[in-house]
């Protein structure tokens, strides 16, 4: 070895043991092996792309890629980062750097030192052009490879790395590594990556790649520091074992074809739904957009998934996401793809799948899925979830995964290692189910996500039963197509690739619900619930807040406590503990799903919970007022599986027939109050005044809800409601006049939403180097300190926080659990764990202003319990301000004005 350089050094034992370390060029190797072995398991398609970013031969991708990796943390090289190094009062850094013959200027170390990736990306942007790379590429490859601890670089960053970098024999070493990092991945056989100029995509596609290989790459677990590296050929031969071991160990497999019938997969012939996407698929060679528009409970699921195994076939993705709204609606897939679909593939290792949201820790079934790192599956698993992958940036590097969109947009939001979620998301199929369910902003950032996946070579397939004209429109805009001249009426597939989009119309069942009022007052709602409930089946209600629920729940129960044959009564709403909201959710749907075929005498009263992509099927539906898109959502839930190609139902004869009842629709424009129960709050004015106009105009002339007519060309009723034309009916000034200045506001709120969400976003693909990285990084933290200004925002609306509700006795704390709990003693996982299935995530301003600046000193280190705070509670109720807040067991958390 050259005899300076062996003296830098890369990792320390970080005390642990009498001065161990890791020499730098080794682990220059360490992470190249990495970067070698990862795409040794890639499919051809994802190498093919590399060679188009950077210009390379097809055989020079591997060398010259585990070569750029390997150069990542080259600028750990330079005087102030090799002087970190001290351990009881020795400055071991410096000892190692004297005996090298190396020096230093006082004004290369003052200060704080600049961050080695930055050094890193300094020397690359130099030495990248003597290896005759051109320019402009050299600068921005250096840029991915210097972003390997989160972000770009800044300019004042950059000026600082280049002060303190080193010279003389400083640079000797740096020249020596350069060398042996390229002899020994073999790249200097090959010519250099030739491309002028890198994309966007090219960006995420190095730097994510780099990343992974980073994280795996630093793991003592298989990289130790006793390693011998006096001959560097070998020892890179060694370091390819580990990381080919590291990466059969995390559960990160060679990628394998699965080929499998319809019908031998799901268990049933397919539908006219899913024959016409296997038909729009039968020969897809590249990635493309499908936009599945459907009713509800028409088997879209099953069309997606299908569509995603051809994919990954016919064009070589690796493995899928499945992005739902919610993460109880996850909860459900992430069960359902599991069971019904993975376990089913044939695959020959049993394959990973991560459930991917804030309590993913919390779901029995992927804590029993789970392996440690190197645990063999049990033989009767077929379906595993690996502990790796469990690793909050970690997760969507899974082949496989289920979860909430929120993740899919946090690649999308310039958060801390954003290009590895991206990188992760790259070349994969992404499903996002419910794409009508997002608030403006939202949906905006789904919109620039679509932009990078088809940059990224992901396909993307949409799933809605309600999707507005205008949101359809600027979905395939971001995907680059326009809608075709010959378009096709809901319900309808839309492929599009290559610029253009190609609509197939479907033959669908023909639904009609008869629409009734409902009492607005909550007694009188209660009755109108009871009285349903005599002619038996399961009676469904959801309202718009959580407190009309619970105000609900109670009057129910007390009429029905004067009935000696009762219905089941349950309450489902997200203020429940988390163990107790679990529980009720696996009721809903063991009891309500589509797998129970037996008579059902219940009444659920719920809240929006329920309304998305939760399978629960109920023989009459009452719900409040709300948008009509929602409204359609909810009633898909009423004889949802009541379909003979699906299964037959026998249904209670005064239930035969599907009625709609809604709650606000029966009062005159002078007597609708919006305000009396908040709905105001909730959804905005002008679209709940468009949705009782439509409504009462239906209600006046006796006509059904009609599917899918009502969701086709001028007949739609979604397009009535979010679009800007003259209404049916007449209403009055007063409601015209009110109506005119809510639809005002609306428009100015979207303005700000949309701008807002462009602003948060990554600048499109295409321009991404036109934006210079400065002081907009955002934080992907749930920490409630945190400035809003600074938090990465994926949904608009009021904060919220993460609540432990602990009693105190007699002086001391107990969970919910009656388990005495120390808040000056550090909590085990274990313990975390069962304290964090007693959480309860509010979002009441009054409580969050209180708790944010409150956290628990003993849980800072605590990976699942570090941003959550504490509520003491005696007699099982606490005072914050004027706001009683108060536990019942029936009721969940309780809000009362004092």
């Amino acid at each position: 070895m050259n005899e300076p350089a062996r003296f830098l050094w890369a990792k320390s034992d970080r005390g642990r043991t009498d001065g161990l370390h890791l020499p730098l060029v080794a682990h220059l190797l360490d992470v190249a092996a990495c970067v070698q072995a990862i795409l040794e398991r890639e499919g051809l398609e994802l190498r093919k792309l590399y060679a188009e970013d950077l210009g390379l031969e097809p055989d020079a991708v591997i060398p010259w890629l585990a070569a750029l990796g390997g150069l990542h943390d080259l600028g750990k090289a330079f005087p102030a980062f090799q002087l970190q190094w001290k351990r009881n009062g020795r400055e071991r850094g410096k000892e190692l750097l004297e005996q090298g013959g190396f020096e230093w200027e006082e004004s290369e170390v003052q200060g704080k030192a600049a961050g080695h990736g930055v050094v890193s990306q300094i020397l690359l942007e130099e030495l990248l052009v003597v290896l005759k790379i051109p320019k402009k590429a050299a600068c921005q490859i250096a840029d991915a490879l210097g972003a390997h601890h989160g972000f770009r670089a800044d300019g004042k960053e950059k000026r600082d790395a280049r002060l303190r970098k080193g010279s003389g024999l400083w640079e000797e070493a740096q020249h020596w590594l350069l060398k042996q990092v390229l002899d020994l991945t073999q790249a200097s056989k090959y010519p250099p990556p030739r491309g002028a100029e890198l994309s966007g995509q090219a960006f995420m596609r190095l730097a994510g790649l780099v990343s992974f290989a980073d994280w795996i790459g630093s793991n003592i677990r298989w990289f130790k520091f006793e390693r011998q590296t006096t001959d560097l050929a070998a020892f890179y031969g060694e370091a390819l074992d580990c990381a080919r071991q590291a990466l059969e160990d995390i559960g990160w497999p060679q990628m394998e074809k699965c080929t499998i019938g319809f019908q031998d997969l799901f268990g049933f012939p397919p539908r006219p739904l899913q024959g016409h996407t296997q038909k729009l698929l039968s020969n897809q060679s590249q990635p493309t957009l499908l936009l599945i528009e459907d009713q509800m409970g028409s088997g879209k699921t099953e069309a997606a998934l299908y569509a995603s195994l051809m994919l990954q076939n016919q064009v070589g993705h690796r493995g899928f996401y499945v992005a739902l709204p919610t993460q109880a609606t996850g909860n459900a897939m992430f069960e359902r793809v599991g069971k019904k679909y993975l376990s089913k593939l044939g695959y020959t290792r049993p394959p990973d799948l991560q459930l991917i949201h804030g309590a993913a820790l919390l779901d029995k079934r992927f804590e029993e899925m789970r392996l440690q790192i190197g645990e063999e599956a049990q033989h009767e698993q077929s379906v595993v979830a690996h502990e790796w992958f469990s690793h909050r940036k970690h997760g969507l590097l899974s082949p496989h995964a289920v979860g909430t969109v929120d993740q899919t947009l946090l690649s999308i939001l310039n958060v801390g290692h954003h290009f590895v979620r991206l990188w992760g998301l790259g070349n994969r199929v992404v499903i996002l189910d419910e794409v009508h369910a997002y608030e403006l902003y939202t949906s905006t950032l789904i919109e620039r996500l679509l932009a990078w996946l088809k940059a990224m070579n992901s396909s993307v397939i949409l799933l809605s039963a309600t999707l507005p004209e205008q949101v359809r429109h600027r979905l395939l805009k971001a995907w680059d197509s326009e809608i075709p001249q010959e378009d096709a009426p809901y319900p309808r597939i839309t492929k599009a690739d290559k610029g253009k989009a190609v609509v197939v119309g479907l033959e669908t069942r023909a639904l009609k619900y008869s629409i009734q009022p409902a009492p607005l007052e909550v007694e009188g709602l209660a009755k109108k619930l009871v009285e349903l409930s005599q002619g038996g089946g399961a009676i469904g209600c959801i309202v718009n807040t959580v407190s009309r629920a619970q105000a609900l729940y109670k009057a129910v129960q007390a009429r029905l406590s004067e009935q000696s044959e009762k219905p089941t009564l349950k309450l489902f709403h997200a203020r429940f503990p988390a163990h107790q909201r679990k529980e009720i959710e696996d009721w809903v749907i063991d009891h309500l799903g589509k797998d129970n075929k037996a008579l059902r005498r219940s009444i659920v009263i719920a809240t929006q919970t329920l309304e998305q992509s939760i399978d629960a099927d109920f023989d009459v539906l009452v719900s409040d007022l709300c948008p009509i898109d929602l409204l359609l959502q909810r009633a898909g839930r009423l004889h949802r599986h009541n379909d003979p190609k699906a299964f037959e139902r026998t249904l209670r004869g005064s239930h035969a027939k599907p009625i709609l009842y809604v709650s606000g629709l029966a009062e005159d424009y002078s007597s609708l109050d919006l305000t009396l129960y908040y709905w105001h709050m909730v959804y905005d004015r002008a679209t709940l005044l468009r949705t009782w106009a439509v409504l009462r105009h239906r209600l006046n002339t006796g006509a059904m809800l009609s599917l899918p007519h009502d969701l086709q060309g001028e007949h739609s009723l979604i397009e009535k409601v979010y679009g800007k034309g003259k209404l049916e009916g007449s209403f009055g000034p007063d409601f015209e006049q009110d109506l005119s200045a809510a639809m005002e506001k609306l428009e100015e709120d979207r303005k700000k939403e949309r701008r807002l969400a462009k602003d948060s976003a990554l600048i499109r693909p295409e321009r991404f180097f036109e934006h210079v990285p400065d002081d907009d990084r955002k934080i992907d933290d749930e920490n409630p300190q945190l400035n809003k200004n600074f938090r990465a925002v994926t949904r608009l609306g009021e904060p919220s926080v993460t609540v432990v509700l602990l009693e105190r006795r007699e002086g001391k704390l107990y969970s919910l659990q009656g388990v005495r709990v120390s808040l000056e003693e550090e909590p085990t996982f274990a313990h975390a764990k069962e304290l964090l299935r007693t959480a309860v995530v509010l979002s009441n301003r009054e409580i969050f202003d209180y708790l944010a600046d409150k956290p628990i000193v003993s849980w800072k280190e605590s990976a699942l319990l570090r941003h959550v705070r504490v509520l003491e509670l005696e007699d099982k109720r606490c005072v914050i301000g004027q706001l009683e807040v108060r536990l019942d067991d029936e009721l969940g958390v309780v809000y009362e004005r004092r």
